[in-house]
């Protein structure tokens, strides 16, 4: 019997997306109005691959910008103090994106304190300020599971996140920049799929986690000290 994904709830919607990857891949894409914020996307996702890999390979790797489609690099990344008896670590990362709005189009920079539990596969993300940008507000939430029918070799992966702008959009650009919003998780998830097809064939696209975990990226970022310290506080 082939696996299917698990479907999230469908209360208070506002667009609806469900994006069929293949025949037996499937991935659900919501958009709803958050308090305080232009959207809040849910996206899960079934991927064929076990969740430590998935984890590893795919959400907390170092160098994982060369998977995804709207990453161009990674230009910072430090990672705090591990908490000894959670595990549970911070590290601060700055990426470099592209976006395209219209005919326009152009590169920014997002620099988030990212909250790592590797006991439960789950990634907390919280945009930190730093400078003018588009995007005032951004955090979330990744988490990856087990898939109940298979999971020791599959897992399902969760994203939620929240996206306000330091502007004011009107209708109907407020709508259309929701819509760009989740189809760049559909993009993000599709990436996901393809890399996970890598893996199984042997051919991943990046060396072993345990090789990299603690790597450095870039120049210390000004103004922003060591936020190892607030790796338990961040659950």
């Amino acid at each position: 019997m082939p696996l299917t994904s698990h479907r999230v709830s469908e209360d208070v919607i506002e667009d609806v997306e469900d994006v069929e990857i293949d025949e037996d891949e499937a991935c659900t894409i919501k958009v709803t109005q958050s308090p305080g914020f232009l959207c809040h996307i849910s996206a899960t996702a079934f991927i064929r691959i076990p969740p430590k890999l998935l984890w590893e390979q795919c959400i907390v790797h170092p160098d994982n910008a060369k998977i995804y489609r709207h990453m161009n690099r990674c230009s910072f990344r430090r990672v705090g103090q591990t908490d000894p008896s959670t595990s549970i670590r911070t590290v601060r990362v700055a990426h470099e994106a592209s976006w395209r709005f219209l005919l326009f189009h152009g590169t920014f920079t997002t620099h988030l304190r990212v909250i790592e539990d590797p006991t439960k596969f789950s990634m907390k993300f919280e945009m930190i300020p730093h400078g003018s940008s588009i995007v005032s507000k951004f955090q979330g939430e990744w988490r990856i599971e087990p898939h109940p029918e298979d999971p020791h070799h599959s897992s399902i992966s969760y994203l939620e996140q929240d996206l306000a702008l330091g502007v004011w959009m009107p209708p109907p650009f407020d709508r259309l920049l929701k819509s760009i919003s989740a189809g760049q998780v559909r993009r993000i998830v599709q990436d996901l799929q393809l890399e996970a097809k890598k893996i199984q064939k042997g051919e991943p696209s990046l060396v072993p986690y345990e090789e990299v975990k603690d790597k450095d990226i870039g120049e210390e970022m000004v103004g922003e000290g060591d936020t190892g310290g607030d790796a338990a506080a961040g659950q």
